[in-house]
């Protein structure tokens, strides 16, 4: 046991160290371009991404989890070879339909060819990205986080020093959007490699019965996530509409820094998923104890980082950004508070995916979205860009403990999270894990 706990403490390690690497790369990267590119440009840069992010789950088909889940239950080369060459035929398609369907949404709402030029590229991007994910997955299932994380690494430190060279030569706005295809190839490349290496599957192959089983467990986890990727985007897009690039690029801003946290649990989650799942098997009452110590632990992590950024988020701002971007500062000061329940939504998506409850995950997250869509096209006008930071965390309360409440089979999530904020388990786990 005590090995056992190692190897998931330093899965936990590796996976920690690649994303505060990435986060800081990717922040400074970020916030040269966002100076360089001044807040029109960059709100017209974010507006791309956040469009084309709208139809992305379509790309990733939810398979995420349902992939960890298969690929650690069956460990042999013959399932592994047949599940990833199936997910990845898969989500090619996948996004084929994605990248048409926006580019098509796109011209009928009457976006220039300039901008639309621009999605091709967001949507190559997403191609080679929801390819890399799928090699992800077996990294996570193997619990050798090591490998994935070295190879984000690497794509995101080509991505920085693109960035910057691209600065220095004064590159106009669709070289950057270029950057990130790099980004994505460079990540896709390694994985590939080290997969490989690691004595995975020589031989992939693509099975109906095998795709048929994927998209059942995956589509309401897909239809989840477009929803989700709705509430989480939406508002960008309609800050476009209702006022103009430079709100982009300031509400953009406060959404960087805000989700710049968000790494945090998706690492824990992602590596304790696998122990997880071994625990619902072997002691259910482990299992029930440990995930609400979890929930605890995601929901104090929320807060200990939203009130320090909503004390001092004109501050930080302007340090970063510049005063060019001091609107983002009241912004972010409301934004931050989402991740509280962001926080506790990656836990329990990883508890829907044990219990192999997704169609109950996309009825709550439908309803959320369309709270926070009622709610931008209503405060947008009215407040502006604060009007929209309300609108998300409001949806995020919402898809987080409201709606879900309404469901019985989802009820005890909910009441979960809401106990969270007490943080008795938490306490105890700590406690019984110094002892250990």
């Amino acid at each position: 046991m005590s090995s056992q706990r190692a190897l998931f403490l330093r899965n936990t390690g590796w996976m920690m160290l690649s994303r505060v690497s990435r986060l800081v790369l990717a922040f400074v990267a970020s916030m040269l371009t966002a100076r360089y590119l001044g807040k029109s440009d960059f709100g017209e840069l974010n507006y791309i991404f956040s469009f084309v992010t709208l139809f992305g789950a379509l790309g990733t088909l939810g398979l995420g989890d349902v992939l960890v889940r298969d690929l650690e239950a069956d460990a042999s080369p013959e399932a592994e070879g047949r599940i990833l060459g199936t997910a990845l035929v898969l989500r090619w398609l996948g996004t084929v339909v994605m990248a048409i369907l926006a580019l098509g949404v796109a011209l009928a709402t009457g976006d220039n060819w300039v901008t639309v030029g621009l999605m091709v590229s967001v949507c190559v991007f997403q191609l080679l990205g929801n390819e890399a994910a799928t090699l992800e997955r077996f990294f996570e299932a193997r619990v050798q986080a090591k490998w994935s994380s070295l190879a984000q690494l690497l794509a995101v430190v080509c991505s920085t020093v693109l960035s910057v060279v691209l600065i220095l030569l004064h590159a106009s706005l669709p070289a950057f959007v270029a950057v990130k295809v790099v980004e994505a190839g460079v990540l896709f490349a390694a994985l590939v490699v080290w997969h490989r290496r690691l004595g995975g599957a020589r031989s992939l192959s693509f099975s109906w019965e095998c795709a048929g089983q994927l998209l059942r467990a995956g589509l309401p986890l897909m239809l989840t996530s477009v929803f989700l990727l709705i509430y989480m985007r939406i508002d960008q897009v309609m800050i476009r509409h209702y006022l103009d690039d430079g709100a982009v690029g300031c509400y953009a801003v406060a959404v960087r820094l805000s989700e710049a946290w968000y790494f945090v649990p998706s690492v824990v989650a992602a590596s304790f998923f696998p122990a997880i799942l071994r625990a619902r098997r072997e002691d259910p009452e482990r299992y029930r104890r440990r995930l609400q110590a979890l929930y605890e632990l995601m929901t104090w992590l929320g807060i200990g980082v939203a009130v320090p950024v909503t004390l001092c988020s004109g501050w930080i701002v302007r340090l970063l950004f510049g005063a060019e971007y001091a609107p983002a500062g009241p912004v972010l000061a409301l934004y931050v508070w989402a991740g509280v329940f962001v926080f506790q939504g990656i836990v329990r998506g990883k508890w829907i995916v044990a219990e192999n409850l997704q169609r109950y995950a996309l009825v709550f997250t439908a309803l959320a979205t369309g709270v926070n869509v009622v709610l931008n096209a209503i405060l947008i006008p009215k407040v502006g860009l604060s009007g929209a930071a309300w609108a998300t965390v409001i949806s995020c309360l919402c898809q987080s403990i409201l709606v879900p409440a309404l469901f019985k089979p989802i009820r005890p999530s909910a009441w979960a999270i809401t106990c969270s904020f007490l943080p008795l388990h938490l306490w105890r786990e700590l406690r019984s894990f110094r002892r250990r």
